[in-house]
């Protein structure tokens, strides 16, 4: 007999360590909503983080996992078949869905005694992913001060977040402090395509690896111009959301930024993996600067991606404090 699966949530607040400054503007945190499920003893956690430039908010969040086809899940489950039901039935909410996903997939897993990635059949594979540390638009001496961070909590790959406006100043105040490989993100800063050549070119010969995102995600044609004429490893991010946007982004970017958050979750994200390896374009599995939540999620694929951006617990200052709240939820279930 099926036994409804109990949920509860959790709203906070992701408080960044230091101000966070790309081209979409600047902020000090973010708002997340957390969700736990429980049944016969295994729980599954799942996050959804909300940047204020996403249509998602706390509201719609907790709308959807107040839903009555959420609310009244029961055990035995499969996460892949949960997820297709409720995608084709309600669009959008992908940061709720991923909250949702992850959690599903964990709780799986723990009740089949098994690792997520036993479960995800991804156990096989042990890469030792190259992660990176973001360094967002900085001053001179604020960028020196992240990057010491950085070092000291084990980072070895730089990411340097531009904004179209102070971009040489950046990479050159990098060049002068880091001795680490390093890539960048315009978040759709640029426009002018020569200059953008001619600033691709640069960094080519510095050394980037790949620049993330240079023009707006519908750009597509100005994108692959960029990659033909520069031959850089141009990745894509805004402008892949789900799996059915690969086939419309396929050709003008020759990398991806895999997001749970954006596509939905392991679910999603798996089925991507997939279209990616089959197109040999490689892969980097991001974050939107979530708690170690969101992120141990990301590090369940993460050997399966060229390259890891998961330092979300690192740029925030509470991530102890909101595990803390979450086990204390966890307690009264076991009160």
């Amino acid at each position: 007999m099926a036994e409804r699966i109990r949920i509860k949530t959790l709203v906070d607040r992701l408080e960044f360590r230091f101000p966070f400054h790309i081209a979409h503007g600047t902020r000090t945190g973010t708002d997340a909503v957390f969700i736990l499920l429980e049944w016969n003893g295994h729980i599954g956690i799942g996050e959804a983080t909300l940047p204020p430039y996403l249509q998602e908010s706390i509201e719609s969040t907790l709308q959807f996992f107040h839903l009555p086809e959420v609310q009244e899940l029961s055990w035995p489950l499969y996460p892949p078949k949960v997820f297709d039901q409720l995608d084709q039935k309600f669009a959008g909410y992908m940061p709720a869905k991923a909250a949702l996903d992850m959690a599903l997939w964990q709780l799986y897993a723990s009740v089949h005694e098994e690792s997520v990635g036993d479960a995800l059949s991804l156990s096989t594979k042990q890469n030792l992913t190259p992660h990176f540390f973001t360094i967002d638009v900085s001053d001179t001496e604020t960028l020196r001060r992240k990057f010491d961070f950085a070092v000291e909590n084990g980072f070895n790959h730089i990411k340097l977040k531009l904004d179209g406006e102070c971009d040489e100043r950046m990479i050159e105040d990098y060049l002068r402090i880091g001795q680490f490989p390093f890539a960048v993100d315009a978040n759709q800063a640029w426009s002018d395509f020569d200059l953008s050549l001619s600033k691709t070119n640069w960094l080519k010969s510095e050394g980037c690896l790949f620049i993330e995102q240079p023009f707006k995600k519908d750009d597509v044609l100005l994108t692959k111009r960029l990659v033909e004429e520069s031959a850089m490893t141009i990745m894509a991010d805004e402008a892949l959301q789900l799996p059915s946007d690969f086939s419309r982004i396929s050709g003008a970017f020759n990398a991806i930024n895999l997001k749970l958050q954006k596509c939905g979750g392991l679910t999603p994200a798996m089925t991507l993996l997939e279209k990616a390896s089959n197109h040999g374009i490689p892969v980097m599995v991001g974050c939107m600067s979530e708690s170690s939540v969101g992120c141990n999620a990301g590090e369940w694929i993460a050997p399966y991606c060229k390259w890891a951006d998961l330092d979300g617990p690192f740029l925030i200052r509470n991530d102890h404090e909101i595990r803390q709240k979450l086990d204390d939820l966890m307690d009264k279930w076991n009160a």
